[in-house]
């Protein structure tokens, strides 16, 4: 027995995954290869993984179920096989419609790994500090509420590249215009989530999910992104387990 960390409560915890480990592996029959982890954090060294980093000391079942909805949702969005994700020519962007987007669960998805990432001590998640949010946005999650576009906004952009959705980055810190967000790589989408009361600057706030307006995903070049010359000098470094 140990005290749960979302609810407080002592009961026997489970080995929690901090990102969803459907977000991770593919099955080997399938062709599909496990995730490369390419981190600079100390002492954590760049691996292969088919099941993601997780917490035995985070929650337990009864928490852990809490966050079964969202992230099943969020696997449809990133790599489901029924895709909803609508693309026209000629234009860098994919977009989910609004009748075809359930804000609720998205948003409540990513809620859920602002509060894993940032409350873990896995070091692959170092970066991620919520301050002072950490507890509006746990009564978030116990409410069901995903709050308003503006709370805790997410802006998505997808690389246009296969070698991006193999590798997986640890979670960093970004400011535009010195308005505060976290960024993650989940199969090969990097998502912006905003921890800061501020609204956000005009170009993301227009991009940013919701109700109204849908999910879009601006297409990124992975080959001429930073991301790219940081995975490459790491790569050169790193003899991965197979």
């Amino acid at each position: 027995m140990a005290t749960c960390k979302f609810c407080g409560k002592d009961k026997k915890l489970v080995k929690a995954h901090i990102i969803p480990r459907s977000l991770y592996g593919f099955p080997k029959e399938k062709g599909y290869e496990p995730y490369k982890f390419i981190t600079n954090v100390k002492g954590f060294y760049s691996s292969r993984s088919a099941t993601g980093v997780y917490d035995p000391e985070l929650v337990c079942l009864d928490c852990e179920s809490m966050f079964s909805a969202p992230d099943k949702y969020a696997y449809e969005i990133f790599l489901g096989s029924k895709s909803v994700w609508k693309k026209r020519p000629n234009i860098k962007a994919k977009k989910i419609p609004p009748e075809d987007f359930d804000y609720k669960l998205f948003k409540l998805f990513f809620l859920t790994l602002l509060w894993r990432s940032s409350t873990t001590k896995q070091p692959f998640f170092r970066k991620v500090e919520l301050g002072p949010h950490i507890d509006q946005i746990r009564q978030m999650i116990l409410d069901k509420n995903p709050g308003t576009p503006d709370d805790f906004s997410v802006v998505l952009a997808v690389f246009n590249s296969e070698t991006a959705s193999g590798a997986m980055l640890d979670p960093d810190r970004s400011r535009f215009d010195g308005v505060n967000y976290i960024r993650f790589y989940l199969a090969g989408y990097v998502a912006y989530v905003k921890i800061d009361q501020r609204k956000a600057p005009t170009n993301l706030r227009e991009l940013q999910a919701s109700p109204d307006i849908g999910l879009i995903a601006i297409e990124r070049s992975f080959e001429r992104s930073k991301e790219f010359t940081a995975l490459t000098k790491l790569v050169k470094k790193t003899s991965f387990n197979s």
